[in-house]
């Protein structure tokens, strides 16, 4: 369903990130609003779902513990949020496994660059490399976050929380989709130009015999192809 959309935003976004400009590595820019597109350990995604959902039910639950005539099971959406950070927490899993193979797969490139004596284009992959291992970091630490968060309200369910917070927090969080839809098709538009863009290189090295090069910007192809598929209306119900 649409809210669900809102909690793989961020995620997705990063693998804009990863397309990189024909033929030699550039930094990692958000094809959508020119800026790093990076995961930072002070980004307001890490305080909830969403950057306009920032109402994080851990914290709620510590802070104002339970109470109140309703069970979690009466409250309308509390099992639909326990599913929400499940959803997000196997995103950002599946977004780290990502940034672990783009950092393994700008090493390998780094190697051969060195053994070919071109330090300057190992340099520029190496410098790659460790902005996906960081990544890869930031995306396992908020995989916690959302299975932490998931458990605060599942492991309740005996309790109850406060139905007013919830419902402000639904209404917040109903407050976003209207732009979702539009948000989404930028970035998917973005990764098919990111995709395009892959291709061409592909082509190029492949035409100049680096089999190696070409295989691994047909790879990145595929990748943003399939990142687009996915933000098309319907595919993350």
């Amino acid at each position: 369903m649409l809210g669900f959309r809102s909690i793989l935003l961020a995620a997705t976004v990063l693998l804009v990130g990863s397309a990189l400009a024909a033929p030699s590595p550039s930094p990692h820019r958000d094809p959508v609003t020119g800026e790093r597109a990076h995961l930072s350990p002070a980004d307001t995604f890490g305080n909830g779902i969403h950057p306009a959902y920032s109402h994080n039910f851990g914290s709620h639950v510590a802070a104002h513990g339970l109470g109140g005539p309703h069970s979690l099971h009466e409250i309308p959406g509390a099992h639909e949020l326990v599913r929400a950070h499940n959803t997000a927490a196997r995103e950002h899993g599946r977004t780290a496994a990502e940034h672990r193979s783009a950092h393994r797969a700008h090493l390998a490139v780094a190697q051969a660059h060195t053994r070919n004596g071109n330090h300057a284009a190992a340099a520029a992959h190496l410098e790659e490399a460790h902005f996906h291992r960081k990544q890869a970091a930031l995306h396992t630490s908020e995989r916690q976050r959302h299975r932490t968060n998931a458990s605060s309200i599942h492991g309740h369910n005996s309790g109850s929380l406060h139905t007013a917070r919830l419902s402000s927090s639904r209404a917040r969080l109903g407050h976003t989709q209207a732009s979702l839809s539009h948000t989404h098709a930028k970035i998917a538009h973005a990764h098919l130009d990111a995709a395009h863009s892959h291709h061409l290189a592909a082509q190029k090295f492949r035409s100049e015999g680096d089999h190696e090069m070409a295989r691994y910007h047909s790879g990145q192809a595929r990748v943003h192809r399939t990142s687009a598929a996915r933000l098309a209306p319907g595919s993350l119900n």
